[in-house]
């Protein structure tokens, strides 16, 4: 696997069948005949999508490059999954009614930041909050759930890019 990104390893499956087994589409994106693939490190699906990481970075690069991909008589899209903004963090499930304080000093034991390294933009519904950082983030991070208070658990992401036109949002997302 050598230093390669995860991201240069990564694909995005799109228009899975209904009912397809997880342990088909390892198979279908193992098969380097069929596919243009390799060993995958991981395979998460959820409803008519999934995330593929493969080993190799050729192995990605080979499945993207071959396009036509036909599983159980349904034509899948590949692609290459949105970038990771390493400044920007979703975090998910909040209750609209805690504290800012409550949320500040979760995200600064959680990541061990200061207040000045980071600013909190919550969504108007207050249920989503963005963390935009300072700086980019010097770790790996994948994603973190952890109980805030009884009963409330909360789920940290990576902010996704996509090329969209977004209206009436504030200007520091």
């Amino acid at each position: 696997m050598s230093g390669e990104s995860v991201e240069e390893r990564t694909v995005e499956v799109l228009d899975l069948p209904d009912g397809l087994d997880e342990e088909l589409l390892y198979l279908y994106f193992e098969n380097r005949r069929r596919s243009g693939g390799g060993l995958l490190e991981s395979v998460k699906k959820k409803d008519n999508h999934a995330v593929l990481v493969f080993e190799e970075t050729e192995a990605a690069a080979r499945v993207l490059a071959k396009g036509h991909h036909v599983l159980l008589n349904t034509e899948l899209r590949v692609k290459k999954p949105p970038s990771k903004d390493q400044r920007k963090l979703l975090l998910r499930g909040t209750n609209p009614d805690t504290a800012t304080e409550m949320i500040e000093l979760y995200v600064e034991n959680l990541m061990d930041l200061n207040l000045t390294d980071y600013t909190l933009i919550p969504s108007p519904g207050g249920d989503v909050i963005v963390i935009h950082l300072s700086q980019p983030l010097v770790f790996r991070f994948v994603q973190s759930c952890r109980s805030l208070s009884v009963g409330l658990f909360i789920s940290l992401d990576y902010w996704w890019t996509t090329k969209v036109a977004l209206r009436g949002i504030d200007e520091q997302v």
